[in-house]
């Protein structure tokens, strides 16, 4: 039979502390701005609850692996189940097919314990802001489910070599997992993000506290040791939670919220305290119900940005959140406490109602998935100028720009100047003679399939990938490598065209370039002149070696696109608060290049396209993929403008 360690009431006041956090950085609290490491105090939690259990067992006998796997399912699934669930009526009204599809394939995914994978291969430049995503956060649920179907095999074959042997491993794996968070926190944000290899060092923390007997050894120091080396551990959680904003991330920043989370865990004790405050009624009032209170918080939020709410402001997202916690209890009483109990239900009754619910909403998401998200419904229920703007959008939008990137003999692209593409590009010029050249980022990858497709068969090559903009250059864009490639190559370039998103050259009022509402008249927004004169110094800096055009950044479309019946009733137009900063934009880099050398060419987006608030649909053609990328008929039409204003011959 099964032994039953003695309660904390700490551990579940860390709970709390990692729940909040997680809750009001959702919900765009200010000061909370590293929140998500809340979700890394959880897995050291995890991973020292489950070792805890297992090692209790193992040593009295009473361990079966059926029986964990029992405990686990307990305590994970019917919640679970219940806002994935209560999620889908809201998922059918508030979604356009696409993203209801999507969300069929989370839920799907969400039944088989990979939600994590498939939210990873779902990330990426193109993707839709995630916190409209309701089931997203489960990715987290995810990677522990893969922890307790791989650790405790482990650690159960390990121990039967010896505790010393299993101690070693499990260290050297969890230093292997970090290195590769490190590294994959520069090189592979989403991978390292959303899958267990780079999470599984967090996990190890927690679990080698038991398996190492550290609790045991620290019960021993006196209270005057112990005391600040808790508070060490909370305040090693509390400042990221703070102070976190726009990092690399998991990674050597994971490190303070883990290690004090450990800390945490073995050095709050009642005779503390820290750890008397902790265990308050309050904070292991929401401990208890914290499990249920992170799975409620996101459909919650999700459902009302994507509803008449979207907008809501601070306040409301708190009465949200209250919401969340209120919903959290409900289940916490009318389904957690009851599932555990086995009195109520047998091991045979949790299997089997669990395997039945996690089957019937496995056939939901299939039924989402074959429907092509509820589509004939979707269009059978809006009218014809819904119809008409999904059935565009559908055509042209919502497409990621590298699938359709141009790559035919010599019309190529590469995110920088390597040897493969100065190959290439050698071979090309002896053929054709002169090539034009673009550089950029995204849109700068628009605008190379524009000059592309304009100038069929002739000598086109790009140099231009994501983010890749002057100021913020890596080994993976083309800035630094670029003049030694002109230095080399410069007599085989006709002339480069550069572009880049303008949207990163402005911020809001407190100088922030992410926030997702600077293009609504209440914002505000400032122009970051010292990127604008990076840029400018970098093009000056090359200007000797090539002919360039700087064309200036695209008016940017800045509607919703996953909501047709928005664009519908805006009769295809513009946003106008884009249309003002773009214009004020473009006006103010123009002045910025006429005041110093004449070095090269700046090219208004506006006297190339003659852009205006109906510019979004001309003929029919719907010029923009998503907010601010140009679609495959867009392109075209700039390519065609943009070929009779370039200023070097043979064009």
């Amino acid at each position: 039979m099964p032994t039953k360690l003695p309660y904390r009431p700490e551990i579940d006041g860390l709970r709390a502390i990692a729940v909040l956090p997680v809750i009001l950085y959702h919900a765009g609290v200010p000061g909370f701005s590293g929140g998500f490491v809340g979700v890394d105090v959880f897995f050291v939690i995890s991973g020292y609850l489950i070792t805890s259990i297992i090692l209790d067992e193992y040593e009295n006998g009473g361990f079966s692996f059926v029986g964990f796997y029992e405990r686990r399912a307990r305590r994970i699934l019917p919640p679970l189940f219940l806002v994935c669930l209560a999620s889908i009526p809201f998922a059918i009204y508030s979604l356009s097919p696409r993203d209801l599809e999507e969300f069929a394939r989370s839920l799907l995914s969400v039944c088989g314990f990979v939600s994590n994978f498939f939210f990873w291969s779902q990330s990426g430049y193109f993707d839709g802001p995630t916190e409209l995503k309701p089931l997203v956060h489960t990715w987290s649920l995810a990677v522990e489910e893969q922890f307790y179907l791989v650790f405790p095999i482990a650690l159960f074959l390990l121990l039967k070599l010896g505790r010393r042997h299993a101690i070693a491993l499990f260290v050297a794996t969890a230093v292997l997992s970090f290195a590769l968070a490190v590294w994959g926190s520069r090189h592979a944000t989403a991978a390292t993000l959303y899958l267990l290899p780079a999470r599984y060092w967090e996990l190890l923390i927690g679990a080698l506290l038991p398996l190492c007997r550290i609790e045991t050894e620290a019960r021993r120091l006196p209270r005057r040791l112990a005391e600040p080396l808790a508070l060490l551990g909370l305040a090693l959680i509390a400042i990221p939670i703070f102070t976190y904003h726009n990092i690399p991330y998991p990674g050597v920043y994971t490190l303070p919220p883990t290690l004090g989370t450990a800390l945490a865990i073995v050095f709050l004790r009642p005779d503390t305290l820290s750890g008397r405050i902790v265990a308050t009624r309050g904070l292991v009032g929401i401990g208890l119900i914290s499990y249920s209170a992170y799975l409620w918080h996101q459909p919650v939020f999700a459902f009302a940005r994507l509803g008449a709410i979207y907008e809501a402001n601070i306040p409301v997202f708190i009465g949200l959140s209250a919401i969340a916690l209120l919903l959290a209890y409900l289940t916490y009483v009318l389904v957690e406490r009851p599932v555990r109990d086995r009195k109520r239900f047998t091991r045979n009754e949790v299997f089997a109602y669990c395997g039945a619910a996690s089957a019937g909403l496995a056939g939901l998401g299939l039924v989402g998935i074959f429907t092509g998200g509820l589509e004939n419904s979707y269009l059978a229920r809006n009218d014809m100028a819904t119809q008409r703007a999904y059935a565009l959008i559908k055509q042209y939008g919502l497409r990621d720009i590298k699938a359709r990137l141009i790559d035919r003999g010599c019309q190529f692209w590469s995110p920088r100047p390597d040897e493969a593409f100065e190959a290439r590009f050698r071979s090309c010029a002896e053929k054709f003679g002169p090539a034009i050249m673009v550089v950029g980022d995204s849109h700068g990858e628009n605008v190379y399939n524009a000059v592309a497709k304009a100038s069929p068969g002739e000598f086109v090559v790009g140099l231009v990938d994501e983010g890749c903009r002057a100021w913020n250059d890596s080994d993976a864009c083309p800035y630094s490598r670029l003049k030694g490639f002109l230095d080399r190559n410069g007599a085989s370039v006709r002339g480069i065209v550069f572009n880049v998103s303008g949207a990163h050259l402005l911020t809001d009022l407190e100088g922030n370039s992410e926030n997702h509402h600077l293009f609504e008249w209440k914002t505000g927004y400032l122009i970051n002149y010292e990127k604008v004169a990076f840029t400018i110094n970098y093009l000056r800096t090359i200007a000797p070696l090539a002919k360039i055009v700087w064309l200036g950044p695209f008016v940017e479309a800045r509607v919703n696109f996953r909501d047709p019946p928005s664009i519908a009733r805006d009769a295809f137009r513009m946003n106008p608060v884009s249309l003002h900063h773009f214009k004020a934009l473009d006006a103010e880099i123009a002045k910025e290049v006429a005041e110093g050398p004449q070095t090269f060419k700046y090219l208004s987006f506006y006297d190339v396209l003659k852009v205006d608030q109906y510019f979004l649909l001309t003929g029919d053609c719907l010029t923009f993929s998503d907010p601010d990328h140009l679609s495959a008929c867009g392109e075209e039409l700039l390519g065609e403008k943009l070929k009779a204003q370039l200023p070097w011959p043979n064009s």
